[in-house]
């Protein structure tokens, strides 16, 4: 899940429970696994960033046939 940082420092390094050290910069979208992002959107200096819509699907019609 992409979530952005707004707190007041210009980043924040997160360690996840496998070791890892997720390092998010102020204002730019990082990705979390979806448990920890859900956790870190819950203290106010996180916003969730949307997801880009998939594009319609539109079906086109078949002509109608002229009656004659």
């Amino acid at each position: 899940m992409k979530i952005t940082y707004h707190g007041p420092h210009d980043g924040v390094d997160v360690p996840l429970a496998d070791g890892r050290v997720v390092s998010a910069m102020h204002g730019e979208p990082t990705t979390f696994p979806e448990d920890i992002a859900k956790s870190l959107l819950a203290n106010g200096e996180w916003s969730a960033d949307e997801e880009p819509a998939a594009p319609k699907q539109t079906t086109k019609k078949a002509p109608k046939a002229e009656e004659e």
